[in-house]
């Protein structure tokens, strides 16, 4: 038997029955903590527990202390007659007199107070739902369902031939009161804080029905406890996991207090890898460059100004040592061992595919690219508080030298190198900035140049069409060929 239910019935029945049983279960919640009393507590049981949670956490986070701090924190606690645990053990509770002064009789009032309140709210809405709305169907399930759901679904409606699928209006009731915890919940998350003991009434009228209560006076023995925290104490091998880098910190303070490091190389093909005994000879470069610090190396045009990429105090000193103004201050150019390492940190998907053939075909050489900086180039480099405006579009400038130096050291770091070029040479950039700077890197090469007016060949492929900003020892006919609808302005 199939029947059709009037809207009206979802107005005047279904939403009025689920309005007031919410809004009686948040109020009978509210009365169930403003009528819950406060337990009592036992100073002494506080800080035994306070004692112990202290006790766990030094256990635990015993590696983050130094093995003076650890030590002297230890004997606080477990020192032959003076520690707190050995001392402080509190005497156990004598069962059968904790049993005799029974439990506490304001906690009973307290839960028989709660669930007064429940008993009474829950018969007034019953008796107002079977008195208003009593043999009324107020909605059908979307799946059909066995005669043997009728007696759950269909309460005061006694129709034998009735589809099993509706439900009655005293069901209706049942299922809001019984399923609306966390609807509740939610609603009072917005007013007050999370209460766990009223949270849900029916669980706190259920828990009275659950097992027998504790005994008093149970719990484990203090002493025990106490004796085991103890031992626990003593077996710990302390090992202090900062030791390296408190080690690296005093390294980097004796770096910046000693004198720069002048580093000659002789003989080097900067075209080629470099030899064992060039590597060697850098490695004081290479171990300033990965603590903040910031040199001079050679490239394959002038020398430059250089620190890791990541090193926000190195940049600061790079325009330091130029003297450049605040407001006059421009990205530095990332000086990459190739162009892969280049793509990282460029978005090279933002250039047509034959403006990237004829870059490739430039790299290795004295060119600066001008791109879309991607993600992974840190803000301090791009952007500065005087030219926030002029920089927001993330443009970076892109170096493959060829020069093994910069590869060596480019790779060793496994980042980029941050460069500023350095009209001089190597040796009188020492004589004159020796004070400022952590290293400084000279070299003979076979088939290097030693011209200063020699310059990077500038390009900026962030335009519709290429931008020549400035001539230098790049051959841009190299370039013309691949792009010929190239524009040089």
């Amino acid at each position: 038997m199939g029947i059709l239910l009037d809207p009206k019935i979802r107005d005047n029945v279904l939403l009025p029955i689920f309005v007031v049983v919410v809004l009686t279960s948040m109020i009978r919640s509210s009365l169930m903590i403003l009528f819950k009393n406060d337990p009592k507590v036992d100073v002494k049981e506080v800080k035994t527990q306070s004692m112990l949670g202290r006790c766990k956490m030094l256990r635990a986070a015993s590696h983050f202390l130094t093995e003076k701090a650890f030590k002297c924190r230890k004997a606080y606690f477990v020192k032959k007659d003076v520690g707190v645990l050995v001392k402080s053990v509190p005497k156990a509770k004598d069962p059968m007199e904790a049993l005799s002064a029974g439990s506490d009789p304001m906690a009973a009032m307290g839960m028989m107070k709660g669930q007064m309140v429940f008993m009474v709210s829950q018969g007034l809405l019953a008796y107002w739902v079977s008195h208003l709305f009593s043999g009324f169907l107020v909605a059908k399930t979307p799946f059909p369902l066995t005669f043997q759901f009728k007696g759950m679904l269909q309460r005061g409606v006694e129709v034998t031939a009735l589809e099993p699928g509706y439900v009655s209006s005293l069901c209706w009731y049942m299922f809001v009161m019984m399923s609306s915890h966390s609807l509740i919940g939610l609603v009072q998350s917005f007013f007050t804080k999370s209460d766990v003991e009223a949270e849900d009434p029916m669980m706190a009228m259920m828990g009275s029905m659950g097992g027998a209560p504790m005994m008093p006076g149970g719990g484990p023995d203090p002493a025990k406890v106490y004796k085991t925290e103890q031992d626990n104490l003593e077996m710990i091998l302390h090992e202090f996991v900062l030791e390296n880098a408190c080690r690296a910190r005093g390294r980097r303070r004796e770096l910046q207090r000693s004198e720069a490091n002048y580093i000659h190389l002789e003989d080097v093909v900067l075209s080629e890898p470099l030899e064992e005994a060039h590597l060697l000879q850098l490695g004081p470069a290479l171990e300033s460059l990965s603590i903040d610090g910031m040199g001079v190396i050679p490239t394959d045009t002038q020398h430059a100004f250089v620190t890791a990429m990541s090193s926000k105090q190195g940049i600061r000193r790079i325009y330091d040592i130029k003297g450049v103004a605040p407001d006059r201050r421009k990205p530095l150019s990332l000086l990459c061992s190739d162009l892969s390492m280049a793509s990282q940190y460029c978005d090279m998907t933002a250039i047509p595919r034959r403006w990237f053939q004829a870059m490739k075909s430039c790299l290795p050489g004295p060119y600066t690219f001008i791109l879309r900086a991607s993600p992974a180039v840190p803000r301090v480099v791009l952007e500065h508080k005087a030219h926030a405006k002029v920089w927001k579009r993330r443009e970076v400038g892109i170096r493959v030298p060829n020069n093994s130096i910069v590869w060596q050291l480019v790779e060793d770091l496994s980042e980029p190198l941050l460069a500023s070029s350095a009209p001089a040479r190597a040796v009188e950039i020492w004589e004159q900035e020796k004070s400022k700077l952590d290293f400084v890197v000279g070299a003979e090469a076979i088939d290097g140049f030693d011209d200063l007016e020699r310059v990077s060949t500038v390009l900026d492929l962030t335009m519709e069409e290429p931008v020549l900003r400035r001539q230098g020892a790049g051959d841009i006919s190299v370039f013309e060929d691949v792009i010929e609808a190239a524009v040089f302005q």
